[in-house]
């Protein structure tokens, strides 16, 4: 007498269908919902689909994408680095600002971003490689350090250009009169 090696509907499929396709099929549900969400918006606001707003919905979705590849190898080593977002906040705020001061720099635009983003990068491997830190107390150190030199920055701005920031609003004053 032959013995059965499988339970009975194991080996036609029948029993493995929904859960299968669910799990070959899972990117599925995430691009049927983004559709679901774009016929939404664009119903409500008929501006949504215009080219214009599409190429800025692309271009924000291009850059999450070059720093989510970019995290992902951080993920695929087994460590964590909580300071991305603020590196590149960072970086564009340090570039902004230099840009607003220097017009017509050009080409140092294009690399301050990324020797600034590489040089903390470099200082968080550093500190996890050869200082044995582990990478979620390096990385976050960086992220409070970009933070506080972003609000220290923008505080120095305002009050240079007279503007007052407050918990009851913004007020633009002449710079004299902040002692």
């Amino acid at each position: 007498m032959p013995v059965e090696t499988e339970a009975p509907g194991e080996g036609d499929g029948t029993r493995r269908g929904l859960g299968q396709y669910a799990l070959r099929f899972r990117v599925s549900g995430v691009a049927g919902f983004l559709v679901l969400l774009c016929v939404a918006f664009a119903l409500l606001r008929p501006a949504f689909m215009t080219p214009g707003n599409l190429n800025a919905i692309i271009s924000n979705a291009a850059i999450l994408a070059i720093v989510a590849a970019a995290q992902a190898v951080v993920l695929i080593t087994r460590n964590l680095d909580v300071s991305v977002g603020s590196i590149m906040g960072f970086s564009a705020y340090v570039t902004a600002d230099f840009a607003a001061r220097h017009p017509g720099v050009g080409l140092a635009l294009l690399l301050m971003p990324l020797v600034i983003g590489g040089a903390l990068g470099a200082i968080n491997g550093l500190l996890v490689a050869y200082g044995r830190v582990s990478p979620l107390i390096a990385t976050l150190g960086t992220l409070l350090g970009a933070h506080a030199d972003i609000g220290s920055a923008v505080r120095i701005a305002n009050k240079a250009a007279g503007i007052v920031v407050g918990k009851l609003g913004t007020a633009v004053v002449h710079p004299d009169e902040l002692g």
